[in-house]
């Protein structure tokens, strides 16, 4: 870890005029919440953070609850994996609209596709857009991002000792057989 702090390094970046300050992972940098208050405070500078930093926000002791807003990015609707899987658009409907005109919406669609052709694929394999950059190693990539998460994420964010990380892994390996 660099001995510049992450307010210095954001003042030296918007000092060279950078506008949007991107930083990933950020949740691993010590009290990253205060640095990020300092940085809305004092500089005028746009910042996005990814990854698990917004469960720390949601936790966190400084209040950036004006400063900061969060976004919180779901995996594909079935709609959206068709979309993605065939290259169509598909309408998406209220559901006023399907109560009220299932049967319309229904027929429409199955002029177009036979979704339950494709539903089981989603089910599998659709949630998560990575699904797309190559189907073959989805389940590797799951693995990975499950592991990062319960490995890396939680015990920074929770303070959870690894004897439960280990705990926690076998919980989940039992719930997903």
């Amino acid at each position: 870890m660099s001995n510049v702090s992450l307010f210095e390094l954001a003042k030296e970046f918007s000092s060279r005029g950078g506008k949007l300050l991107v930083i990933d992972e950020i949740h691993k940098y010590p009290n990253f919440q205060q640095h990020l208050k300092q940085i809305f405070d004092f500089l005028d500078l746009k910042i996005i953070c990814s990854g698990s930093s917004a469960l720390s926000l949601e936790n966190a002791k400084s209040d950036l609850s004006r400063r900061a807003v969060l976004y919180r990015i779901k995996g594909l609707s079935f709609r959206e994996f068709l979309e993605l899987n065939t290259g169509r658009a598909f309408k998406s409907y209220s559901l006023a609209e399907i109560i009220d005109n299932h049967t319309d919406i229904a027929y429409e669609i199955l002029k177009n596709i036979k979704p339950l052709e494709h539903f089981y694929e989603y089910i599998k394999k659709g949630f998560y857009p990575f699904y797309f950059e190559n189907p073959n190693t989805y389940y590797k990539k799951l693995e990975e991002t499950i592991n990062v998460v319960i490995e890396s994420d939680l015990p920074v964010l929770f303070k959870i000792e690894v004897t439960n990380i280990i705990k926690l892994k076998k919980l989940i390996k039992l719930i997903c057989i």
